[in-house]
């Protein structure tokens, strides 16, 4: 039984506090893809972060950005639904989803979604990337930036906090059913569940304080690649 990392020290090396406390269970036992793989990423501003990185290590990736104050699941599945990204997707053999924000826009006015509307909605991702290429491997991630506002609540942070909870919670049943060929990578907890044990995990580089610093986003990336994809021969 793996237990709770204990004192600050166990956390001091993040890399190794990943893959000893948030890792299990989410990797392979050896990494399974090619480099040559393209990776086609959607989300807010972490995942223009994850694409830049996996840019820099030379696996080819493109990205179409959501602003962080719409990134929800239903936001997400009405993109894909446009023949536009559909016909991105046809070109990719891995599609990194990043979310953030459990909420639709109904009549004008976002309204918080509940983790049964969240699962149906993620069930509705998988369909509609499937129905545009059959073949390509889909990770689902769960954004660590916290909302730019909130439009339904008095305390933003609240609000957070419980967008990202139904978020994780639909993640957590949709998994449940171990759908084929989708998978799910611990962004969220190495970022916020070991950040809240150690120092400048956000805004190091310029003082945000909902800018996650550069080399935490670096070795969530490092990790990812390390994980899954194989070594340059």
């Amino acid at each position: 039984m793996n237990k709770y990392p204990r004192h600050t020290r166990d956390v001091s090396d993040l890399r190794e506090a990943a893959k000893k406390y948030v890792l299990p269970g989410y990797v392979p036992p050896q990494p399974v893809f090619s480099r040559d793989e393209q990776v086609w990423a959607i989300g807010s501003c972490f995942a223009e972060n994850i694409t830049a990185e996996l840019r820099a290590q030379g696996i080819k990736t493109a990205v179409t950005q959501l602003s962080e104050t719409i990134n929800s699941p239903a936001l997400v599945l009405r993109s894909l639904s446009e023949s536009g990204a559909k016909d991105i997707l046809s070109h990719f053999n891995i599609a990194v989803i990043t979310l953030g924000l459990a909420a639709n826009e109904i009549d004008g006015q976002w309204v918080p979604s509940t983790v049964a509307e969240v699962k149906q909605e993620l069930s509705g991702i998988v369909q509609e990337v499937r129905e545009a290429n059959p073949r390509i491997k889909i990770f689902f991630t769960l954004s660590p930036v916290p909302i730019n506002r909130a439009m339904w609540s008095a305390s933003p942070i609240i609000a957070d906090t419980i967008s990202k909870a139904t978020i994780r919670a639909a993640l957590a049943e949709f998994f449940y059913s171990k759908p084929a060929e989708v998978y799910y990578w611990p962004a969220y907890e190495i970022v916020r569940g070991l950040g809240m044990h150690r120092p400048r995990h956000f805004g190091a580089d310029d003082n945000e304080t909902r800018h996650v610093s550069k080399d935490v986003v670096r070795v969530v990336v490092d990790l990812f690649i390390e994980s899954w994809f194989r070594p340059l021969s």
